[in-house]
């Protein structure tokens, strides 16, 4: 039996992966790639396209056929009068008195193109990552269509409106847009012929109760499934935090530990090093926290691996956004122990629990206490790693992302992988 023909659409680039958004996109396209020939969409803004260089290279890597530039709401119906006067702030107006479920629906361009490429390149099934993005195409209208839901825009308008972000008109545009999305979701998720989601706890949303938990996943686990790192060092007295500079959630989390729990960090264990690694603007952040001492901006690297072994630990102080931090899996992969709020334990519960395999700090002072314990107490550090490395392998490594992705696509679409 021929392999089946399988359309990627991804949202962003699938490579190089110094990103979460990244390395997911690329492992569900490696995954894919394991059930059949894949072929790679890329859906993005005019203003996010890549360049040719880029293009050229996921060409090669990707085999990239098409670039294709979705509507923004705020360029549909009505809005798209007015759009090219002011598109931010068209757009901001559109998404908070518009439909939502607008941006689900298919595109009358998108969809004639899509139809297109399904027809010429004899596509069999097509996944791809978020609603809003997969939905625009009208790809489910015309084959078989695999929807990796990841990051649930409800829960992040939720945690938005708990954590009054906003107040007056655009508060009251947010709980009117959330009671939308939540009516209409359900709908659109139906739709698909199958489901992932990122998050056990997605799995209660309307529409998801039946969807697969495909878990983000550290991407060394794909590029180095081999790796077996030393423990680290009795005595070492430096944390690491991993993550890019141009995620809100990163950024608020990492501001709000070296403004709060890093001076009791430093007070206990007066030479504790923190040191920052991650893509994006550092420097706005070293800027705005005043590099307080101790705390050591690095950047980007190119070997991980080494980052990881120059620690005692990770610290994961996230208390917002979607999804799971793949941060957490990462550090275990790595062979250090990580220390986390509740919000970053969320979807590895109960695979790492608190003092069996992982450490966490459920307020300011509770993280800066973890912390201070990891970096005294070099036995418990080391057991808690290798704990935690173990369930990692386990549960979260590239081979079960892999298993999940096919078990999905075979009863989606059981027709195409008939033996």
């Amino acid at each position: 039996m021929a392999k089946p023909r399988i359309l990627f659409v991804s949202h962003g680039l699938p490579y190089p992966p110094y990103k979460g958004a990244a390395q997911r996109n690329h492992l569900l396209y490696a995954s894919l790639c394991a059930l059949g020939d894949v072929a790679t969409v890329m859906m993005v803004e005019q203003r996010k396209a890549p360049s040719d260089e880029a293009t050229k290279a996921l060409r090669q890597s990707h085999n990239l056929i098409s670039i294709e530039q979705p509507l923004e709401m705020g360029e549909t119906g009505a809005f798209g009068l007015v759009h090219r006067f002011g598109p931010r702030r068209v757009e901001y107006i559109a998404r908070g008195v518009g439909d939502p479920d607008r941006e689900y629906r298919a595109q009358p361009r998108l969809r004639k193109r899509f139809a297109e490429i399904i027809r010429s390149e004899g596509i069999d099934l097509v996944a791809g990552r978020y609603a809003n993005v997969l939905g625009k195409t009208g790809a489910v209208e015309l084959a078989p269509t695999l929807l990796d839901v990841d990051d649930l825009q409800t829960e992040m308008i939720q945690r938005s409106i708990e954590n009054h972000r906003t107040s007056g008109l655009p508060h009251m545009l947010q709980k009117r847009r959330l009671a939308r999305l939540r009516r209409c979701l359900p709908l659109r998720f139906g739709q698909y012929a199958g489901r992932w989601v990122a998050n056990s706890e997605h799995l209660k949303f309307p529409g998801l109760e039946d969807a697969t938990v495909l878990p983000n996943v550290p991407f060394a686990s794909y590029e180095r499934p081999d790796l077996d790192p030393a423990p680290s060092e009795a005595g070492n007295r430096s944390l690491l935090f991993v993550g890019s500079m141009s995620h809100n959630p990163n950024v608020d989390g990492l501001e709000r530990f070296i403004a709060r729990s890093w001076p009791l960090v430093r007070e206990a264990v007066p030479d504790a090093r923190l040191v920052i690694v991650g893509s994006g603007n550092i420097e706005a952040v070293r800027r705005r926290t005043g590099s307080p001492a101790g705390v050591e901006f690095r950047g980007l690297v190119e070997d991980m691996a080494e980052a990881y072994a120059g620690v005692a630990a990770s610290v994961v102080p996230i208390h917002d956004g979607s999804g799971t931090n793949i941060k957490v899996a990462e550090s275990f992969y790595y062979g250090r122990l990580a220390i986390v709020t509740p919000f970053a334990q969320r979807g590895y519960a109960p695979h790492l629990e608190d003092r069996s395999s992982i450490l966490v700090g459920g307020s300011d002072e509770g993280l800066a206490s973890a912390c201070v314990e990891a970096l005294r107490d070099d036995a418990m550090r080391t057991s808690l790693a290798q704990a935690g490395r173990v369930a990692v392998r386990e549960h979260f490594s590239y081979l079960v992302f892999r298993d999940r992705v096919g078990e999905v696509a075979r009863r989606g679409a059981p027709e195409l992988f008939a033996s």
